[in-house]
């Protein structure tokens, strides 16, 4: 029964409307009292998709707040900001029928739209091996791919294909497989996801088509945008009963969303395990209060590294006086735009003179006026730059007189007066001012009421003494236990950094709590790790936890997450309700009500001391560099950021006063890592890139942020970009990532004015995507060091071997990136050869691999035309790998000629000087200086025109201006060193009253050099033979010696009777090799049957064991090592033949171990 009390000052109308929420309350009530822990997460996964922004969070936020209602407590909203993407339609027409299509998000930032109707044949190309695209036509196709293909549709992409279908199977269930079709680079490249069924429904036996044909035609279309949603935290207290510790608050955190690798398809039924979890601890303590206060807050954006548990933090630690400033000027922007929307459905033309409407308007119509003169700048040099006729030119003087008309509407003062051009230009021009008004007032409101939200939850928590902890739960229904942990992988702290002392009150509290069995889950001490066991080992993923966020904050803030679990099937569309380990839940959830009554009665949470404060925020503003202006003052609005601190990713979007706010950013005395921005506007129609950051202007300090104070600010440039994508950024030698990019502008060779790139350097991903103003050529080379190139690009010919530079306009993709750079480097690297040789400088050994690397690209060439692709892709790859050493080598031969002409310049100064002695002898000094410098000017001349390295050289003057400039100033350093070591001497003898030495021994020797060579006047004769002779023989051995280089293979035999052959691939320090490499190997030894790779799991400190953990039904172990065997291994090896039970793998087993027989025993496995 409800009671209510109803004072009786109450007015009828009160009483009617408490009675009303009364009877909307109790259908609420019953439901959360009546349904279980496994209704609450069959309630959850039944939305299909809860990721931020989607109408399935948008249910879940509201049945979380009707389940609290229904406790009878008052749940409150916390509103905050996040980007997201929405899919506005996506669907595949074949056959005349058209059936929605499940975008697969795979890309960082990328909307992945289709830029209207994408159309092409539809090829089956199994697991997107290159064998399997071998004789289809690949260059414009739609491919139908095997979902267990790792990220060989990036290969599709590379040799041109415009979208790939993954058809899932079901037998790759786990999120690695989606989580390793990642990309972190922006790339315009279609992905879609449908089940084997679908794909069977729709194509057919899709499967036995001939050559992979499925369809002559399919269509793809897609809309998909980026925008900024207001999401929800769902927030409310529970007092406590005790009057001393209620006045402490206990913060339970648990997050609602689920992460989407498939849009639309998220069940997130182990994800929901959480947020359930909270909700039935929340109605045990709303039945029996605790001792302190509770404060449950249910949070979205957790697949958006913590997004909604940043900003919950950020409110309580944000200064009270700045929030309320920036509340007061949204309300003053609000009113300005208010009036000024009222002002602009008032006017009537022709004005009136006014000059406060003028002011007001002139303030109004700024940004869309100068952005109307910006696009008419670009279409006057697009038609300048083009094909010039009589109609282009009177388009162009239209044009320019229309831009001067704008222009002088610019700069008028008053608009009572205005030409007839000028005064319809402004009349045509006030619908978009009015557009323009509304969506910057929506957007203001926007803001505005999450930041009142924000101050409404930051004075509930005022409100109490302290806050004693913050506890979040990381739950899920395969694990072995709980454990507590401050820290997590969203920060990636210093090594010094050690918390376990701040935590050891809490640890105790919990240990304490959980003396009881609890079956299947239990409690782990993991607060306290030791050298044993650290904390990470609990972990079989890489988790970004709450209560690292709030720990650096300053707080108690601990993680309860789930030990034992890797969570294999969160965000993929197989994680249901039916999965889940229903006893496993309802042990954990035991365990953690104990846990949390520990918490609320125990006399002390912390010790006093508290985790380094390093939770900071960073502003900043993005605007636009519009044309003919000198400052960058145009908001790039919408325009979404995408910013990286260690491996979290963190997603920002530009206001419509083109700022924007990074929360819960780590200081640099907490972690290593800078916050590195990346910021893209996409098109909403075509998915493109339309600006991005300007690297130039922006600098570097202000997209790698260096976090020195809790409150950083910076600033971005950005431009209007077209945007390039290169592939297969693997250097096929050292298979290291190429990430020393140097950028040229095709017309100057010189560096671009304006440009941007993905970033290169995580060393993931293989390929980048290139960022050029319209019009401009790309030229560029890369590699994995910073001494020679290993890849060119410059759409070279034989007729222009430097080339002229990729257009970006018609290269959103230079498909075949491997192909393009082998031919530009020869065309490169022939016409040097030629010009080295007519000059008399052969060198076998680079005609040799001249010879091999122009055979394999023509190869290559051939290879393309005929479809076979795994030949022309290994072709490719050895031609440019030898047209790097040539590169190197003809580079290493001009360098050698040139220092061989400097060493010749450097002994004609002092033969100079002695020719100058022995021919002349002046005694006056002017004289002899002359003397010396004609010498040493006619011997240089002489070389100069002799030596054919003055020939190879672009700018041969410059060289020999060069070495007399360093000589000069060694000369200038020398004298400057000397005289400040005499009179350093000086004064060291003054102060001791020392007596001056004798001559040095420097002093001496250049005495008796200056006496010798005063002597060679005095005989002639011995000074001409010694002369020649020196000469006779300096010559004849530079002339007939030669120095070889050359690289010597090795073999250390292991064993004689090794049992197998194999070939170990290690890179420096271990470190591991790149996924794709184990491909490239295989497809460049052809003489290898039957590959057998292996891999090897290990800990980040190769010092310890990795911790596995095992179950079989109640029996549990750990395994200290796993190595991964291929089905080849038991051809190779035949280690097949050392197993007691069971068989080996075949290519159809995904989940599948082969333990010790030990290890079976522990886990009662029996081998009968």
């Amino acid at each position: 029964m409800l009671h209510i009390h109803l004072p009786t000052h109450h007015s009828l109308r009160a009483f009617i409307a408490l009675l009303v929420g009364a009877l909307l309350l109790a259908p609420a009530l019953t439901m959360s009292q009546e349904m279980t822990l496994e209704e609450v997460i069959g309630e959850l996964s039944s939305y299909e998709d809860r990721s931020s922004g989607t109408p399935g969070s948008a249910r879940a936020a509201s049945f979380i707040q009707d389940y609290l209602s229904g406790l009878g407590l008052a749940p409150q909203t916390y509103y905050f900001p996040i980007p997201v993407r929405e899919v506005r339609h996506s669907s595949i027409t074949v056959g005349g029928k058209t059936v929605p299509l499940q975008p697969l998000m795979n890309n960082a930032v990328t909307p992945q739209a289709t830029d209207g109707l994408l159309s092409g044949p539809l090829y089956w190309v199994d697991r997107g091996n290159l064998k399997d695209f071998d004789r289809k036509q690949i260059k414009d196709a739609i491919l139908l791919m095997d979902f267990n293909s790792g990220g060989n549709w990036l290969t599709a992409a590379s040799l041109g294909a415009r979208a790939v279908i993954f058809v899932d199977h079901q037998i790759t269930r786990a999120n690695i497989f989606y989580q390793e079709k990642e990309e972190l680079s922006p790339i315009q490249f279609p992905c879609f996801w449908m089940t084997d069924t679908q794909a069977t429904e729709l194509f057919g036996s899709y499967r036995e088509a001939p050559n992979g044909l499925v369809s002559d035609t399919v269509s793809l279309s897609a809309q998909i945008v980026w925008k900024n949603v207001l999401e929800k935290n769902i927030y409310c207290l529970i007092e406590g009963r005790d009057p001393t510790l209620s006045k402490q608050l206990v913060i339970i955190e648990a997050f609602y969303d689920s992460t989407a690798y498939v849009a639309g398809r998220s069940p997130g039924a182990d994800e929901s395990i959480s947020i359930a979890t909270m909700l039935k601890l929340a109605e045990h303590f709303s039945r029996q209060p605790p001792s302190r206060s509770f404060l449950f807050v249910a949070t979205s954006g957790h697949a958006q590294s913590l997004h909604g548990m940043r900003d919950l933090i950020w409110s309580m630690k944000e200064r009270t006086k700045l929030m309320r400033d920036q509340r007061r000027d949204l309300k003053k922007q609000i009113s300005r735009g208010e009036e000024t929307l009222e002002l602009l459905s008032e006017l009537s033309f022709p004005l009136s003179e006014d000059a406060e409407r003028d002011a007001i308007l002139a303030e109004a119509i700024n940004n869309d006026l100068r952005f109307g003169i910006d696009n008419i700048s670009k279409q006057l040099m697009n038609l300048r730059m083009g094909q010039s006729s009589t109609a282009i030119k009177e388009q162009i003087n239209l044009l320019a007189d229309r831009r001067f008309a704008m222009r002088r509407l610019g700069w008028a003062i008053s608009y009572h007066d205005l030409p007839s051009e000028e005064q319809q230009i402004l009349e045509d021009l006030l619908p978009q001012v009015d557009q323009t008004l509304r969506a910057d007032i929506e957007d203001s409101q926007t803001q505005i009421t999450a930041l009142e939200s924000a101050l409404d939850f930051r004075q509930l928590t005022r409100d109490f003494n302290e806050i004693g902890a913050i506890i979040s739960l990381h739950l899920s229904s395969h694990g072995i236990g709980v454990g507590g942990f401050n820290r997590g992988w969203l920060y990636l702290l210093r090594p010094r950094i050690n918390r376990t002392g701040m935590f050891s009150v809490i640890g105790d509290v919990f240990e304490n709590a959980t003396t009881a069995s609890y079956g299947t889950a239990r409690y782990v001490d993991s607060l306290r790790p030791n050298r044993l066991r650290t904390w990470d080992s609990y972990f079989l993923d890489r988790p970004f936890l709450g209560g690292e966020v709030s720990s650096l904050a300053g707080f108690i803030g601990v993680t309860l997450a789930t030990i034992g679990d890797g969570r294999t099937s969160w965000g993929t569309p197989w994680d249901t309700a039916e999965r889940i380990d229903k006893v496993y839940i309802e042990d954990q959830l035991a365990l953690l009500t104990d846990m949390l009554e520990g918490v609320s009665v125990a006399k002390g949470l912390h010790s006093g001391i508290f985790p380094r404060m390093g939770y900071s925020s960073v502003t900043g503003t993005s605007n636009l560099l519009l044309h003919g202006e000198l400052f960058a003052n145009y908001p790039t609005t919408d325009t979404v950021l995408l910013s990286y601190q260690g491996i979290a990713k963190l997603y920002g979007w530009v206001n419509r006063d083109g700022t924007f706010l990074y929360k819960g950013i780590s200081d640099k005395k907490n972690v290593f890592d800078k916050l590195i921005i990346e910021g893209y506007r996409f098109d909403q129609k075509t998915g493109q890139v339309i600006w991005a950051i300007d690297k130039k202007e922006t600098t570097k300090t202000n997209y790698r942020v260096k976090i020195v104070r809790n409150a950083m600010k910076t600033r971005l440039i950005m431009f209007p970009s077209r945007q390039t994508t290169i592939f297969d950024l693997l250097e096929p030698r050292s298979l290291d990532h190429m990430t020393k990019l140097y950028l040229f502008d095709g017309r100057r060779d010189a560096t671009p004015q304006r440009y941007w790139y993905s970033r290169i350097d995580t060393r993931e991903s293989i390929i980048s995507s290139i960022y050029l103003a319209p019009g401009s050529y790309l030229k560029l080379t890369l590699s994995d060091n910073v001494l020679t190139p290993k890849l060119i690009l410059s759409n070279g010919s034989m007729e222009k071997p430097l080339g002229t530079g990729y257009p970006v306009d018609e290269y959103p993709q230079i498909i075949n990136t491997m192909f393009h750079s082998a031919k530009d480097f020869w065309s490169l690297l022939t016409p040097r050869i030629i010009n080295l040789e007519s000059h008399g400088i052969y060198d076998d050994r680079i005609n040799a691999l001249k010879a091999r690397g122009l055979t394999a690209l023509a190869e290559s060439s051939r290879h393309l035309e005929e479809l076979n692709y795994t030949a022309f892709r290994e072709a490719a790859s050895e031609s440019l790998a030898l047209a790097a050493r040539v590169y190197t080598q003809i580079e290493k031969t001009q360098k050698d000629v040139l220092f061989g002409v400097l060493f010749y310049i450097a002994l004609f100064v002092p033969f100079a000087f002695c020719m100058e002695r022995f021919l002349f002898g002046y005694a006056n000094i002017y004289k002899r200086i002359t003397a010396f410098s004609l010498i040493l000017v006619a011997l240089i001349l002489v070389i100069y025109n002799v030596h054919p390295a003055f020939e190879m050289a672009y700018s041969p003057m410059v060289v020999i201006l060069a070495f007399f400039i360093i000589g000069l100033s060694f000369m200038v350093t020398l004298i400057i060193f000397f005289r400040f070591e005499e009179e350093m001497i000086l004064l060291q003898r003054h102060a001791s009253h020392m007596s001056a030495a004798e001559i040095s021994r420097w002093k001496a020797f250049v005495a008796a050099f200056f006496l010798g060579v005063s002597n060679l006047r005095r005989r002639k004769i011995r000074t001409i033979l010694t002369s020649s002779t020196l000469i006779i023989l300096t010559f004849t051995i530079m002339s007939f010696t030669t120095v070889k280089s050359n690289v010597q293979e090795n073999r250390l035999f292991f064993k004689d009777d090794a049992p197998y052959q194999g070939l170990l691939l290690q890179r420096l320090n271990w470190r591991s090799l790149p996924t794709q490499a184990t491909e490239i190997l295989e497809n460049s030894m052809q003489g290898i049957s039957v590959p057998a790779p292996r891999i090897w799991l290990d800990a980040p400190d190769p010092t310890r064991t990795i911790q596995v953990p095992l179950r079989n039904q109640s029996q549990r172990t750990y395994l200290e090592g796993l190595v991964g065997l291929s089905p080849n291994e038991a051809t190779v090896t035949g280690i097949d033949r050392l197993l007691s039970a069971g068989r080996w793998f075949t290519e159809d087993d995904h989940n599948a171990i082969i333990i010790s027989d030990s290890t079976a025993s522990e886990l009662g496995i029996t081998t009968g």
